[in-house]
């Protein structure tokens, strides 16, 4: 078996020297390393931690040595020691320190050992002292070193939240989020997988919107349960889950799913039903469909039918022939930073206006699949306003088509209310979901 903080570092050099996605190389990092239990919750706690942290990790080290160039298996190998000596008390910090020493030595970068004690041995006498940027003299900076952000996330959400709210999001989006699942009820009962899942030593909990959700604190193994082989659970946040609920999808309906994968939207809706619906579940590639044909083939549901369609391309087989749409647009992801940090270390302001031609691009071709008189939700798991109020906007006004907005105030759960008329903006931070975006419309031509 490999050394736990070996493996640790790996995946760091994979994401962020090779920028691989954060699940895949942890995934398989994990798998290389033949790591298990409580090894496999601290590779996770410490490269997560590190990435949503990231910022002022590097600012910690940064400012109180002198450093002008480093090698990145030791940069990384920093930035890992420094997230436990701010952030995790449970690890002594000795031991972060000679542990960390070891590591060099072991990658054979033994040169450096007496350079990266020296460097995390400062950081331990100067934790206490640490002067960050102040939020008097540059909020924007502030923002960005605290809570780790993209300078162009705090100036585009400065313009839309007061700081006091967005340090709180912000701070939100930093810690670990519960995992949600959705119980197919076609199957087995909430409280029968709860129990299961109880018995399993899982710390469950009801969800706080949806009947047939559960939140879990903490679920490594998930794929190994045989609950999860028999298709008992979906992993889906409850943000998700009240998308398919707005939506309202009923028996006898013919509805299009038309960016489906991984199928989510498409999933609850017809377990709700019994999986007595009719839906097309569709997206732009094979490999995306396969992911959809495998929760389904999972979950054991008759109601889907996975097929490829680019939602930017027309299919005049599909023309006004259905009752119900989703478009679950392409988006930033901002609102799942929590579930995936290494989304933030890509995306950009360009990223985001690009996605808004897209979506729109997506939803004007859509829209001629949906019959007059026919209603549709838009989601996105971000809380851009771009890609959101401005996009409704958009949608409202294009003179190609006619819909208007149909409100949502009686379809959604005590603790949320509409923001607008037949749109809501879910919130990390008030509302304990994904940050997620649902708006529901009707086709009036």
């Amino acid at each position: 078996m490999k050394n736990v903080r070996k493996v640790i570092n790996e995946v760091m050099n994979d994401v962020l020297v090779k920028n691989i996605n954060l699940k895949v190389a942890m995934d398989q990092r994990i798998k290389d390393g033949g790591l298990k239990g409580p090894d496999v919750g601290l590779v996770k706690e410490e490269v997560y931690g590190t990435i949503r942290n990231l910022n002022r990790i590097n600012y910690v080290i940064y400012k109180y040595n002198n450093i002008k160039k480093v090698d990145y298996d030791v940069l990384n190998l920093l930035r890992t020691s420094t997230y436990e000596i701010l952030f995790l008390d449970k690890i002594p910090e000795h031991a972060t320190c000679n542990e960390a020493v070891n590591l060099t030595k072991s990658l054979k970068k033994k040169s450096a050992a007496n350079f990266v004690n020296a460097v995390l041995r400062n950081i331990v006498r100067s934790k206490q002292v640490i002067e960050y940027p102040l939020k008097e003299d540059d909020i924007v900076e502030y923002l960005s070193v605290y809570y780790s952000m993209p300078k162009w996330l705090c100036e585009m959400l400065l313009d839309t939240y007061p700081v006091n709210e967005l340090e709180k999001m912000f701070a939100k989006m930093n810690e670990e989020s519960d995992i949600t699942l959705l119980t197919n009820t076609v199957y087995v009962s909430k409280d029968d997988l709860k129990n299961a899942l109880v018995n399993n030593g899982y710390e469950v909990n009801d969800g706080l919107y949806i009947k047939e959700a559960l939140r879990l604190k903490n679920m490594p193994s998930m794929t190994t349960l045989k609950e999860y082989k028999k298709g008992l659970f979906y992993v889906q946040d409850e943000s998700s889950m009240l998308a398919s609920k707005i939506l309202g999808a009923k028996v006898g309906e013919k509805i299009l799913d038309v960016c489906a994968s991984p199928g989510g939207k498409s999933i609850y809706s017809d377990i709700i039903s019994g999986d007595t619906l009719r839906i097309d579940a569709c997206d732009k590639s094979n490999d995306k469909v396969k992911t959809i044909k495998e929760n389904v083939k999972r979950l054991r549901l008759n109601g889907i039918k996975p097929c490829v369609c680019d939602g930017t391309k027309f299919d005049e087989s599909k023309f006004e022939r259905y009752d119900k749409l989703i478009i679950d647009a392409p988006c930033s992801g901002i609102g799942l930073l929590s579930k995936k940090p290494d989304i933030k270390l890509n995306a950009t302001q360009m990223t985001v206006e690009e996605l808004q031609s897209l979506q729109r691009e997506i939803f004007d071709n859509a829209i001629k699949y949906l019959k007059v008189g026919g209603e549709l939700i838009y989601t996105t798991c971000t809380i851009s306003k771009k890609e959101n109020e401005e996009n409704l906007k958009y949608f409202l006004e294009n003179e190609n088509y006619e819909v208007e907005m149909v409100s949502i105030k009686d379809l959604l759960p005590e603790g949320i209310k509409e923001d607008g008329t037949g749109y809501v903006q879910l919130l990390p931070h008030i509302h304990n979901t994904d940050g997620f975006f649902i708006s529901k419309m009707k086709k009036l031509k």
